[in-house]
């Protein structure tokens, strides 16, 4: 029985080669279900396979459109994307005969005799055994899962409450079946045999019903659960790292996970076999297989959504649509929703008026809870501003948009839906008139999953007009944007702002990047002088839940309002190894992590809201965080001693001091990075110089004369290693074991690893190199290795994280006795040194002696979620060998090669500038291969700089068009991150 919940990603969590515009399936939140573009190829096909006793495997002929696939024992049922609904197999209670005109359907479920059919109302249609089953409760509404089991039916409502119902007559329900008191905070649901399981939003599963195989006694601590199935008498649950637990039995192998089973993104129970789906798009079958239902077709391959029925088996191969999670983004055809020069409208907006955006003919289904809009002011009377806010709100002390007379203003506009599905329009004054386009929307309500976009009403963060807050911006500086008052959480991905650059006295342009990252060439805004320009800027959180501004000249005034963020990953930590004074001790309920350090038996996270948290030996006191301390950016663990650098470039240090390494020199600032020996400690400043304290009985406090342009630097035991910008190395300390003498001549170096007797360090090329004593074969690089992102050097261990997010080692993974006296090794109990098994998504890793760390990054990026990047330029058309400027339409790749977006993203956060044209017009940016619609992503006057953020949907090609009507206009395209 399939998982159904509400806002996760439990059918794929990186579905990302899909054309056109993403669906939402199964029971999430404000779900659409949208048709396929005029010419499309027919995807989303069904193959069937096991038992066929009535027909249940005969898939109809031309079946196609297919978003989810559900099964019972004789029965099958298709979803499609238009939100109609297709029943093949037994027919004996009438479960093939779908209502006449049932449509809006966004998600099925197939019980023994009955089918259930979830509308986008949030009402549910039931059909089949009508005689044995009890109807729908009348009045039952809000609904946003619904999941039959074999004797009873649950719905999950949108309060994270569940209803049940059975059997017309009560006498023959089991009352074990029914809904326990008081349960809430519910995201998914799934019924099984004759139990049924809950996933609350803490990620910790409750089941109820029959126990005959032990198939409610949930695992003691499980927890990080995304998803839940319950089969006949077994259960499930699918963990964020794409491993599965199990519990219960059938007196079959269902309860069998296969070994090393993981990259799974979706779980299935039939009645005695499982299938999972990898994130690979391939189908793992184990369990009952009489008739086959184990036995995948050969080939099977592209899978998007599966259902283990009774005894056979179904899958939809190709669908061009992909399950959007909770805050996940649905990329439309850009769609006109007010234009108020239109005949019928109010000539220009005067004050407020409110323009419902969802339902409707708006293409935009009810109950999402944010859209992304193309705003555009059009010669407004006098100079003013627009904003834009959730109906129902109170107007906020923010603007969207400002203008000045008889200009033309455009700008795109992220905003949380508000009452009735509609958002309220307000002008300061000048009486403008108002163009709005909508170009896709975020998926409302359930658990957000990781990238996907919240909502807020608008807030602002910064004006530098303000007493004491500038009076412009002349220099580079970060502004705080995540934790604090600044309504969004510290753990927060991204951040999606609306920027305004007032009345600078020359031209110039304003660049908003991740705090701590390099300043990127590429704009948020660009202005000439005297202008009021605004732009929406999503950009990553960076250093400390900040960002950088950056202003290349004219000192502008600055305004940053807030209105939305999207959702981080919140890290958690894996440690393994060596556990004597409990360093692999992991302490409950850690998440939302961003850095990891290893001490000689210690370990040291740093939280998304600068605190450290610290476990394992104490003996120094190196556990011992100081009171108080905050605001931290990097940590180091030594021996017996940790390191904290501030957001000052300061460095705080506790534990051990028996080389001087915590006595920090007076005045130290300016540091970025800090690596820990074994008594001695080295820093990184951020003008690339090195500064080193402590014991230096071996010349490892020694930096090296005239050391310059270092990015990243590692130490161990009394060795260090610093990387130059070059890709060079330079290392100085004790060479006993050559890891000193191994850096020279080292080049296209990108990080290394300083362990206990070597070095193991990074290529840009993505291979791994190793030097120093070969303990083990930790430097014994394996040959195979390609694809490699960070490295760590333990002890006799050395590891690499892969692009993947998967883990490779090397070198000592476990210990062995080899005593050959009798009886020695009598309850011997091995150490591990390998990562555990299943581990994914890991994002930083971390090393020393005998034991390690890593950090998952949670559940991956959520299907439709938003994966910010430090922006990147992908078009100037001013740059030799462009086209001089863009005349009628012409392609531009966004995705794949050098564009930092991968192939199969479903759509692109762009940042498009016209820059002078000679003659007034307007630019529409859409999807490659589909018809060029009435709908204008910017306007423009002649020689004007007009900036904007714009969301994308990714067309043939990975590319997208992008058109000018005229004026012969420069256009400048950056790209600052995509939708999953």
């Amino acid at each position: 029985m399939p998982d159904i919940r509400l806002g996760s990603n439990v059918l794929r969590r990186a579905l990302v080669a899909f054309v056109g515009m993403t669906m939402a399936i199964g029971a999430l939140v404000g779900v659409t279900l949208q048709s396929a573009p005029a010419g499309a190829t027919p995807t989303g096909t069904v193959t069937a396979w096991g038992s066929n006793d009535v027909g249940e495997s005969d898939v109809p002929v031309g079946l196609s459109d297919v978003v989810a696939v559900e099964g019972s024992w004789p029965t099958s049922a298709a979803l499609k994307s238009d939100g109609t609904v297709v029943v093949w197999g037994d027919n004996a209670f009438g479960q093939t005969d779908v209502p006449a005109g049932l449509t809006g359907v966004t998600q099925i479920s197939v019980g023994w005799d009955e089918i259930f059919a979830l509308k986008s109302d949030g009402t549910v249609v039931e059909w089949g055994d009508a005689e044995l089953f009890a109807p729908v409760p009348a009045g039952l509404s809000g609904v946003v899962a619904v999941s039959a089991a074999h004797d009873y039916v649950y719905a999950l409502k949108a309060d994270g409450t569940v209803v049940g119902w059975g059997y017309q007559s009560p006498l023959i329900n089991d009352p074990a079946l029914e809904v326990p008191a008081g349960l809430t905070g519910v995201v998914a649901i799934d019924g099984g045999g004759a139990h049924a399981l809950a996933l609350k939003s803490d990620g910790t599963v409750v089941a109820w019903g029959s126990n005959d195989e032990n198939q409610i006694e949930v695992p003691a601590g499980l927890s990080g659960v995304t998803a839940v199935s319950a089969g006949q008498a077994v259960s499930f649950a699918l963990k964020s790292n794409g491993t599965l637990v199990a519990w219960g039995n059938y007196g079959t192998a269902a309860a069998n996970v296969p070994a090393g089973l993981n990259h799974v993104t979706a779980i299935s129970s039939g009645y005695g076999h499982q299938l999972a789906l990898k994130d690979d798009g391939t189908v793992v079958g184990w369990g009952a297989n009489a008739d086959g239902q184990i036995d995948i077709p050969v080939g099977l391959s592209g899978v998007t959504a599966i259902a283990a029925a009774g005894r056979h088996s179904l899958a939809v191969q190709g669908s061009f649509y992909g399950p959007v999670d909770a805050g996940g983004f649905t990329a439309v055809s850009p769609h006109r929703l007010l234009d108020t020069r239109a005949a019928g409208q109010t000539p220009c907006l005067t004050g407020t008026r409110d323009l419902r955006v969802t339902g409707g003919g708006t293409t935009i289904p009810d109950g999402v809870g944010s859209v992304a809009l193309n705003v555009t002011v059009v010669s407004p009377g006098v100079p003013g501003y627009l904003t834009v806010f959730p109906a129902g709100a109170t107007r906020p002390l923010a603007s969207s948009l400002n203008y000045t007379a008889g200009t033309v203003v455009p700008n795109g506009v992220l905003i949380k839906v508000g009452d009735g599905g509609k958002v309220s329009i307000y002008a300061s004054g000048g009486c403008p008139d108002v163009v709005v386009d909508v170009v896709g929307f975020y998926k409302g309500g359930g658990v957000i999953a990781p990238g996907g976009f919240v909502g807020l009403t608008p807030k602002r963060l910064l004006d530098t007009r303000s007493v004491g807050e500038g009076p412009c911006l002349s220099t580079a500086r970060d502004l705080v944007v995540a934790g604090g008052d600044t309504t969004v959480p510290a753990d927060a991905g991204s951040v999606a702002l609306n920027v305004t650059a007032v009345t600078p006295l020359l031209p110039g342009f304003l660049t908003v990047y991740p705090s701590g990252e390099a300043r990127p060439t590429a704009s948020s805004l660009n202005y000439v002088t005297g202008q009021v320009v605004a732009n929406n800027v999503t950009v990553k959180v960076g250093d400390l839940g900040s960002i950088a501004l950056f202003a290349s000249g004219g000192c502008p005034s600055v305004v940053v309002d807030v209105v939305g963020y999207f959702q981080g990953t919140n890290g958690s930590v894996s440690a393994w190894g060596d556990n004597y004074a409990g360093e692999s001790d992991v302490p409950a309920g850690l998440t939302g992590l961003t850095a990891i350090a290893a001490g000689n038996s210690h370990s040291l996270a740093l939280k998304a809201d600068g605190t450290v948290v610290a476990w394992g030996d104490n003996g120094s006191g190196q556990t011992d965080i100081p009171a108080g301390l905050t605001g931290v950016k990097a940590i180091g663990a030594g021996y017996f001693f940790s390191l904290a650098v501030t957001s000052d470039g300061g460095v705080v240090a506790w534990g051990d001091n028996y080389g001087g390494q915590i006595d920090v020199p007076a005045g130290l600032s300016g540091v970025t990075a800090v690596a820990a020996g074994q008594n001695f400690v080295v820093a990184l400043l951020e003008d690339g110089t090195v500064t080193a304290w402590g014991d230096n009985t071996y010349t490892q406090t020694d930096v090296p004369v005239g050391l310059t342009d270092v990015v990243q630097i590692s130490a161990n035991n009394t060795a260090t290693v610093a990387v130059k910008s070059d890709g060079t190395t330079v290392a100085w300390g004790y060479d006993g074991y050559g890891q000193v003498a191994g850096a020279i001549g080292q080049t296209n170096i990108t990080q290394v690893s300083v362990g206990v007797y070597d070095v193991v360090a990074l290529k840009g090329d993505g291979t791994v190199t190793a030097w120093g004593i070969n303990v083990h074969g930790s430097t014994d690089v394996p040959l195979d290795l390609s694809g490699a992102v960070a490295v760590a050097a333990g002890e006799q261990t050395s590891y690499a994280i892969l692009s993947d997010g998967t883990i490779r080692a090397w070198g000592l993974l476990e210990t062995i006795c080899d005593n050959p006296d009798p009886g020695a090794c009598d309850g011997f109990v091995p150490t591990i040194y390998s990562p555990p098994v299943g581990l994914s998504g890991i994002t930083a890793i971390a090393a020393d002696f005998n034991h390690a760390l890593a950090i998952e990054g949670g559940a991956l990026i959520g299907a439709g979620g938003l994966e910010g990047l430090t922006p990147h330029r992908l078009l100037d058309t001013r740059e030799v060998g462009q086209q001089p400027c863009l005349t009628g339409s012409r392609d531009l790749v966004v995705t794949g090669g050098s564009t930092t977006v991968p192939e199969g993203a479903r759509a692109v956060a762009l940042n498009i500038t016209v820059v002078s044209p000679i003659s007034a017009g307007y630019l529409t940016a859409y999807p490659a291969g589909v018809t060029r619609p009435l709908a204008s992503t910017l306007n423009y006057v002649t020689g004007q700089v007009v900036p904007n953020g714009t969301i994308v949907k990714v067309g043939d090609l990975g590319s997208i068009s992008i058109f000018a009507n005229g004026g012969c206009p420069n256009v400048i395209v950056d790209v600052v991150g995509y939708y999953n």
